[in-house]
């Protein structure tokens, strides 16, 4: 009886489990091995819970690259103001924060500027070298730049610039230091005003002021105290500069002169210095001279001329203030064999001010070359109150056959 209960549950001792007990035996005994297979199916590399195993996350890993670092800081120093005697030196500390040698050399410098020798060219990780320079002040005043390149392996900074600045007091100077006017007419004086000053010496003698020309004219006095603060002035006088046109050779279109002061300090009267103040200005246009073959520069171009052929232009010339009514006193050329002349370009009335000028290269001219180095000319004198010449620059070249 136990045997047959064995058999019919399929649990007999010693014998394995057949499948095909299954069949034998009925569906009745189909729940437990489903269960037994679905258990098996679910266990298994995952484990009992049928939950995947989430593998560690990995640390990332950085690899640094060791290269060299160069730190200067501060890379520029401004002395501010000094005197012209003042010693200029300066020590840069520069330091390699990086993780290999830096090595560093000398690189351009400007030519005001000296550096001393680098007392360690390759530098280690964390260590540092002092970088002395010196600015040479000799003949120098005003606002100065100067610097120093040092070349390096870094990878960033393959240069580095050393910079030293300041401002040199002057000696003797001038505010403005240049007088330009615009519109000048020949009949109206101008006057401008010019501090003339010195930011070393705490007094000095004006010996002599030179004048290029004697249209130029000028005054002083003492400055005020104001104006020499204002400067950053210790002692200085306000000159009242006049330019009288008049008196100026007639023609120029520009204006080009200029005073010479010369002055010296009243505790070393035996050591001046001098200062020139360039005077320019332009003229407001009078007469004019256009047509075919002027230039911008006011010089009539008319090219190669063959011999035998000779050439002609012709211009206008115009008036341009009340003074029309022109009489042609004299008319001059250079070579002579230039032929020049000049007529009202109508009787109207509307046409006052113009005149027409003909100028004529004539065949029988001789081979010839009058470039802008060695221009040709004519001069046209008349009895304008204010211009009394025009003068036109030609170019040509007479070419043989």
């Amino acid at each position: 009886m136990a045997k047959q209960e064995s058999e019919e549950t399929g649990k007999v001792t010693g014998a394995r489990f057949q499948p095909t007990n299954i069949l034998r035996h009925g569906l009745a005994s189909f729940p437990l091995v489903a269960a037994i297979l679905v258990a098996a199916s679910c266990t298994g590399p995952h484990g009992s819970n049928n939950e995947p195993v989430v593998p560690s996350e990995r640390e990332e890993t950085h690899v640094l690259t060791a290269v060299p670092r160069v730190e200067v800081d501060p890379s520029e120093h401004d002395f501010g103001v000094i005197d012209p005697g003042d010693a200029c030196e300066w020590t840069f500390h520069l330091r390699n924060a990086g993780g290999s040698s830096l090595e560093i050399t000398k690189g351009k410098e400007s030519c005001k500027c000296v550096l001393d020798s680098i007392p360690l060219r390759v530098l280690e990780p964390g260590q540092s070298v002092p970088i002395r320079m010196t600015v040479r002040l000799r003949g120098r005043e005003g606002e100065f730049v100067d610097s120093v390149a040092i070349r390096t392996n870094d990878p960033d900074k393959p240069t580095v610039d050393l910079v030293l600045r300041g401002t040199v007091r002057r000696y003797l100077a001038a505010d403005p230091d240049t007088l330009a006017w615009q519109n000048l007419r020949r009949d109206k004086p101008i006057t401008a005003e010019v501090l003339v000053y010195s930011q070393v010496w705490d007094e000095f003698t004006i010996e002599r002021v030179d004048s290029s020309s004697r249209a130029v004219t000028h005054r002083v006095r003492p400055a005020p105290a104001e104006r020499l603060a204002a400067a950053g002035a210790r002692a200085g006088y306000l000159a009242e500069v006049t330019l009288a046109p008049r008196d100026l050779p007639p023609g120029d279109a520009r204006l080009g002169e200029a005073l010479q002061w010369v002055a010296s300090p009243t505790a070393k009267p035996n050591e001046p210095r001098s200062l020139r103040l360039p005077i320019q200005g332009t003229f407001t246009t009078t007469i004019s001279v256009s047509g075919a073959g002027m230039t911008p520069e006011h010089t009539l171009c008319m090219g190669r001329v063959a011999r035998g052929e000779g050439a002609h232009r012709r211009l206008i010339m115009k008036v341009h203030d009340r003074h029309r009514d022109l009489s042609v006193k004299q008319i001059e050329s250079h070579p002579e064999y230039l032929r020049i002349k000049v007529s009202p370009l109508s009787a109207e009335v509307g046409a006052r001010g113009l005149y027409r000028i003909d100028v004529d290269v004539p065949a029988e001219a001789p081979v010839a070359n009058y470039t802008q180095a060695d221009p040709a000319w004519f001069r046209i004198v008349t009895d304008h109150p204010n211009v009394p010449e025009v003068r036109v620059p030609v170019e040509f070249a007479v070419l043989g056959r």
